[in-house]
């Protein structure tokens, strides 16, 4: 139970922040609402850029992937996925279609 605790306390103290942050409010001036507009725009744009890089690095690394000079790029196919084969991913998909074709057809039905 100490953890629940644990989590229930932060909950309340960032409760507690947010009140008192949103409590305390300053009145902006027209360019003051622009500025925070920009701000409220650029951050998650940015953060949003800087997380898809980083996941471009990490799929490139596990992924090998090389750019030649002529700018065509080459994969290098990880053990444990050449391992699965192309067949079995093929047999999955068939699978999932399937499912979703089901789903799609009662859902006609119903309707």
């Amino acid at each position: 139970m100490g953890l629940l605790d644990a989590l229930r306390g932060l909950g309340a103290r960032h409760e507690a922040l947010k009140k008192k942050i949103h409590s305390t409010r300053i009145p902006l001036s027209k360019n003051g609402q622009r500025v925070m507009m920009m701000v409220y725009i650029t951050v998650p744009v940015v953060a949003g850029y800087f997380v898809m890089e980083w996941s471009n690095s990490f799929a490139a690394s596990k992924w090998q992937v090389n750019t030649r000079e002529d700018g065509t790029v080459t994969y290098k196919v990880p053990r444990e996925v050449a391992a699965r084969g192309i067949e079995g991913t093929h047999e999955a998909h068939r699978a999932q279609a399937e499912a979703i074709q089901r789903q799609l057809d009662r859902v006609k039905g119903n309707a």
